[in-house]
């Protein structure tokens, strides 16, 4: 989802991914554990939806 708006993943500490886009001053972070813990996948909705609406709103 993330890469598909547009992210690109770098290394990250221990398991974590890291994501990042140009656009967005913050990064993301996802600890890959299984079950995936409800705040991350708030955090990368949250992300994309921000991207895309800056995407939007630059028409």
């Amino acid at each position: 989802m993330l890469r598909l708006a547009g992210f690109v993943r770098r290394s990250g500490k221990g398991d974590h991914r890291i994501y990042l886009h140009l656009q967005r001053p913050r990064l993301v972070t996802i600890d890959p554990r299984s079950p995936l813990l409800p705040a991350y996948v708030s955090d990368v909705i949250a992300a994309v939806e921000e991207i895309l609406n800056a995407e939007d709103a630059a028409g």
